[in-house]
């Protein structure tokens, strides 16, 4: 009765999986080809709801923070020196830029990829830009749950660290950070508690965690010049690891703009 039923539901319509599995009687008696049998029935499945079920677990899940560029509310502390308008352009500009940067690791099996936005109407734009370049089965759209920026960010790791060994998690007001860069530092997680792109104005533009660390997001002043010591300082206490990327420019002040890049300055 087994090889009838593999037989049965393996089968699709437009193609026939035995010559890839074999004769499914011989199925029945090799194991190996049981589990890819198996595996392949549980994505066939998955992706009948909608959602592809993973052959296996992913060891890297990387958080990308974002907002929707709306004017009068995207990058507000840039309207001084470049009015309402020009702040959301930029920061349009800086989400596609580093999506742009961090795509590429979808090519990885290894690896999920995870947009989580601000606030619930943002789905209008966020979904459109996926669709229109195609990349919305590369992204898992997600929205930030807390009252303040840590809890925030505490709640995505946790919930990426249920399912993956490490988790990264970014912004995109950092231009100069890119997935080589990303690469390195899920690789320091394999040797450290914790990760960090430390930022030139005192805070940081990526933190990575192997396990959760809730000492990291709570009562800190967010935005401060004091953030990354603070980081610091809480994991010295905690008797925990981590490594520090090099420091980098984000783009929150009118005095950072002078760190874009020639293609975004436009």
């Amino acid at each position: 009765p087994v090889p009838i039923i593999l037989a049965d539901l393996l089968a699709p319509k437009s193609h026939d999986l035995r010559t890839t599995l074999g004769d499914p009687w011989g199925v029945a008696h090799n194991h190996a080809d049981v589990v890819i049998a198996l595996a392949l029935l549980a994505w066939r499945i998955g992706s009948v709801f909608g959602q592809g079920l993973p052959l296996m677990p992913q060891k890297q899940h990387l958080i990308v923070f974002a907002k929707a560029p709306k004017a009068g509310l995207a990058k507000t502390r840039l309207i001084p020196a470049l009015g309402a308008g020009g702040a959301a352009a930029l920061a349009k500009r800086l989400f596609e830029h580093t999506m742009a940067l961090v795509s590429p690791l979808s090519l990885r099996a290894d690896t999920a990829l995870e947009l989580c936005v601000a606030d619930d109407h943002a789905d209008c734009f966020f979904k459109s830009w996926l669709e229109q370049k195609n990349r919305s089965t590369q992204w898992q759209l997600t929205h930030q749950q807390g009252h303040d920026l840590g809890s925030r960010m505490q709640t995505a790791l946790n919930r990426a660290l249920d399912r993956a060994c490490h988790a990264i998690l970014i912004g995109t007001d950092a231009p100069s950070l890119n997935g080589d860069l990303i690469a390195v530092a899920f690789s320091a997680l394999a040797t450290n508690d914790a990760v960090f792109a430390p930022a030139f104005d005192g805070g940081y533009t990526l933190i990575g965690l192997r396990k959760p660390i809730p000492a990291l997001f709570h009562d800190i002043e967010w935005g401060s010049t004091r953030v990354m010591q603070t980081s610091r300082d809480r994991l010295r206490a905690a008797k925990k690891t981590w490594h520090e990327l090099a420091p980098m420019h984000d783009i929150d002040e009118p005095t950072d703009l002078i760190h874009l890049p020639p293609h975004l300055r436009n």
